[in-house]
């Protein structure tokens, strides 16, 4: 099990190094347009529908990495006062409703890119892109988190057996 959650952990980390190189993408090509649009009044054709598309994956590829390093956003008002031990519990409840919710995701957001890819949809804008990838990266990415829930719900069930 720990060979194979070292694995997943590199798997996280190119997926959030692929995220993070895509925001570069996309912060050199919302500067290019800018500086064409405003300098030399021609601006990138297409530009904002590939910031539209990268925004998706920076945020999607991310998810789970995040995860893994705990660094969402929690709020420990009350929980920060609870036993150690119920703090675990808490804790593999919560990862359990992230896998439930986040499944939902994976099945519809995967239907929604199957029939996207079926129809050939495309944006509208001075480019036709193709939206289906970008609806494609939805459901993968939540996928991943789904994966690192479970990890997480195993690795909390441990902590509360030991204690």
């Amino acid at each position: 099990m720990k060979s194979l959650s070292r694995g997943f952990i590199r798997f996280e980390r190119f997926l959030n190094y692929t995220g993070a190189f895509l925001l570069i993408l996309m912060m050199l090509l919302v500067t290019g347009d800018v500086t064409g649009r405003y300098l030399f009044h021609k601006p990138i054709l297409g530009a904002l529908e590939c910031v539209e598309f990268f925004m998706v994956a920076v945020i999607f590829l991310g998810f789970s990495y995040t995860q893994f390093l705990k660094a969402h956003i929690k709020v420990e008002l009350l929980t920060s006062r609870l036993p150690l031990r119920w703090r675990h519990i808490f804790e593999v409840i919560t990862y359990f409703l992230g896998l439930c919710l986040f499944s939902l995701i994976v099945w519809h957001g995967g239907r929604m890119a199957i029939d996207s890819w079926k129809m050939g949809e495309t944006t509208w804008g001075a480019v036709e892109l193709p939206v289906y990838p970008a609806k494609t990266i939805v459901p993968f990415g939540s996928f991943v988190l789904c994966i690192r829930f479970i990890f997480d719900i195993f690795e909390g069930v441990s902590k509360i057996r030991r204690e």
